[in-house]
């Protein structure tokens, strides 16, 4: 038996205090206003699920650009025309010759993490994330 399962001993013991604490008078009105409480609780749980439901059913329907070109389009390339090869070719010698503030602007693009992440590396990882 635990916290979460009291048995009936536990049960009498603190309707017991609560009566003493509180009067019996009050607790039907304690009782009324943990139910609100729960049921507040119950509804914004609810709205929050069907929020994220609908953001993630929002999200899926978006058809997701190739990473290349996402690449391309955080370093102003032009990407009319070009294949995901070419795309990618040109952002990883743009990335090459880029600085550090270069190379952080595509990693973000990319999704990659880059807190407390030298230049070097940032520029591997984008090499990996494009396939290159």
């Amino acid at each position: 038996m635990g916290l979460l399962d009291p048995g009936p001993e536990v049960i009498v013991l603190l309707v017991i205090i609560l009566v003493l604490l509180f009067g019996a008078k009050k607790i039907p009105e304690l009782a009324r206003s943990l139910g609100r409480a729960m049921g507040e609780f119950r509804r914004g749980r609810m709205e929050i699920e069907r929020e994220l439901k609908q953001s993630y059913e929002t999200r899926a329907e978006v058809p997701q650009e190739p990473p290349a070109e996402r690449a391309a389009r955080a370093l102003n390339i032009n990407t009319k025309g070009r294949d995901e090869k070419e795309l990618t070719d040109e952002v990883l010698e743009a990335v090459d010759l880029a600085s550090k503030k270069g190379a952080v602007t595509v990693a973000k693009a990319l999704g990659i993490d880059v807190e407390g992440t030298g230049v070097d590396e940032l520029k591997g990882l984008i090499s990996e994330k494009l396939g290159g």
